[in-house]
């Protein structure tokens, strides 16, 4: 790995002949310097970003962290599930012998019943992003969709819900 960390007055006092070392000659040279500090500063910047951007794959885990990064730094609420993983619940069809459904009351301790949107079930999406309401009215979908489209594994498709 690279070291990038360059002190410019530092540089200044070592490459300037101990004859010129003056105060005048260091501000005039600190002056000129300042564009290329300020530069610098740019690149440090933009080179951290992009550290941190090729660092993301296309696994769940990294968009998962990338997203919870960007829009719920704190809380950390954003998480995707595996549509494949949901299996479909029928709530009881006597004419295809599906076994019923029982719900039981709170008081009676049960394994908890989840039913989800006819869309769900359907598989047509690959994964389902899902985002706390209050960052969804608050973020713009188009650019939360293009960094999960720059990330996620080509042919694989999503869907993005709110809870």
């Amino acid at each position: 790995m690279f070291n990038f960390n360059i002190n410019w007055e530092d540089v200044i006092k070592v490459l300037v002949p101990p004859v010129y070392r003056t105060i005048i000659h260091q501000d005039w040279l600190k002056a000129i310097f300042k564009p290329i500090s300020t530069l610098y500063a740019s690149f440090l910047i933009y080179r951290q970003d992009t550290m941190y951007f090729t660092s993301i794959t296309f696994q769940k885990v990294a968009i998962e962290k990338m997203l919870n990064d960007l829009y719920d730094n704190v809380h950390r609420r954003i998480y995707l599930e595996d549509a494949s993983k949901i299996t479909t619940l029928y709530i009881s069809n006597k004419r295809l012998g599906y076994p019923p459904v029982y719900i039981y009351s709170k008081a009676v301790p049960s394994t908890p019943v989840y039913v989800y949107t006819k869309a769900t079930y359907a598989a047509e999406y690959d994964f389902i992003i899902y985002i706390p309401a209050m960052i969804y009215s608050l973020t713009n979908i188009n650019q939360l969709k293009s960094y999960v489209d720059q990330y996620k594994f080509a042919g694989k498709r999503y869907q993005i819900l709110t809870f």
